[in-house]
């Protein structure tokens, strides 16, 4: 079906099916969605025209098959206020998710991450809640004490041998796990 002529789609939720694609053409028409659920569905990529939704503030694309994030998704997400991608095959997360600087919630747990680049950190000021646990990151970059809005961090099933000095400059921290 063609979506594109829904000009004032705010919301598209087509969680919990067996999507395996995207509508992208629909991307360059929905200038006002703000909401995009697509959890347990079979997705195996996010597409680099999702950087087109500029209005979008929520995205919840956990429970997918979703292997690798382009970067460029993300460079024109100014609005983007929380972010799921847990329980994908996500091995890197790209160093332009911290261009989207209002993001307050990210969960990339249950994934095949090994490294996250600590230049992410430098500029989501506005993160409270991170969620890494169950990957396989080896350590945690000292500019996680950049994010300074931190109050819960998971990092719990990780292959993380020591803390990051810059952990103490998390003066809002409320919980570790």
């Amino acid at each position: 079906p063609n979506l594109s002529r829904c000009e004032m789609m705010t919301e598209f939720d087509i969680g919990n099916n067996k999507i395996v694609e995207l509508p992208v053409e629909v991307f360059h028409t929905w200038k006002e969605l703000q909401t995009l659920k697509l959890k347990g569905n079979k997705l195996s990529f996010l597409p680099p025209e999702l950087s087109k939704l500029t209005s979008l503030k929520y995205i919840d694309a956990s429970k997918n098959n979703i292997a690798s994030l382009p970067g460029q998704a993300f460079n024109d997400l100014k609005e983007l206020t929380f972010l799921n991608l847990s329980t994908n095959g996500i091995v890197s997360v790209p160093d332009e998710l911290g261009s989207c600087e209002e993001l307050s919630y990210l969960n990339v747990s249950d994934n095949g991450i090994t490294h996250i680049s600590g230049s992410i950190f430098l500029k989501l000021k506005k993160l409270e809640y991170l969620f890494m646990y169950k990957n396989k990151i080896v350590a945690l970059p000292p500019e996680l004490g950049a994010a300074t809005s931190l109050r819960i961090v998971s990092f719990a099933n990780n292959k993380i041998s020591s803390l990051p000095n810059g952990i103490g400059l998390l003066h809002n921290l409320e919980e570790i796990y």
